[in-house]
């Protein structure tokens, strides 16, 4: 294999997980900004006004509720909105590296990529799904967050407006969102070829 082939190889590969990590943000985004599944799945009903607030705050047109007073709370809420800034500007480059493959590649090799892209987001949905999530969700924060910044006692009001079974829930939703949409791409794929 010369060269050339092995670096359109490499670029295929590269674009193919910038379209995994496109689908994936994408509906985590799409879920993180709809008000009325955020509020669906809270266990606590005082919790939904704040958390309406918290999503306004994420967008940048409202302060964060004042029901979180506490410092260490707010500190995790502006670290929480600068992680979902950064998924942001994340799901904005995969999207403009996946159009520049569209309108630059063969059209044979954008097929491609979105094939592994779609299977890429089968495999990493189904290690999340296999894989323990209360050990993922500590490893989530330890790589995002100051050391110890995200740990709150029981009686905080992050945690009771927002418990463990909160965030699973919520993942699994953006896991079958994903999915669903890679199984979209996929027969997409399927059915382009045999009209060509």
């Amino acid at each position: 294999m010369d060269k050339k082939r092995i670096l359109k190889s490499i670029v295929l590969i590269l674009v193919a997980i910038c379209f995994a990590n496109f689908i994936i943000l994408l509906n985590f985004s799409s879920l993180l900004f709809n008000p009325d599944f955020v509020t669906n799945l809270l266990e606590n009903e005082d919790a939904i006004q704040p958390t309406n607030g918290l999503i306004n705050y994420f967008q940048d047109t409202e302060d964060i509720p004042k029901v979180f007073q506490d410092k260490r709370e707010v500190d995790h809420l502006k670290d929480v909105k600068s992680t979902i800034n950064l998924c942001s500007l994340m799901l904005f480059i995969s999207f403009l590296v996946c159009l520049s493959y569209f309108l630059f590649a063969k059209k044979e090799n954008f097929r491609r990529m979105l094939f592994f892209g779609g299977i890429l987001v089968l495999i990493i949905t189904i290690f999340l799904l296999v894989s323990p999530f209360t050990p993922l969700f500590e490893i989530f924060h330890k790589i995002l967050f100051t050391q110890g910044s995200w740990i709150f006692s029981q009686s905080s009001i992050l945690i009771q407006f927002y418990p463990l079974s909160f965030f699973q829930n919520f993942v699994k939703h953006v896991i079958l969102n994903s999915v669903i949409t890679a199984m979209f791409v996929l027969l997409g794929i399927s059915i382009s070829k045999h009209i060509s």
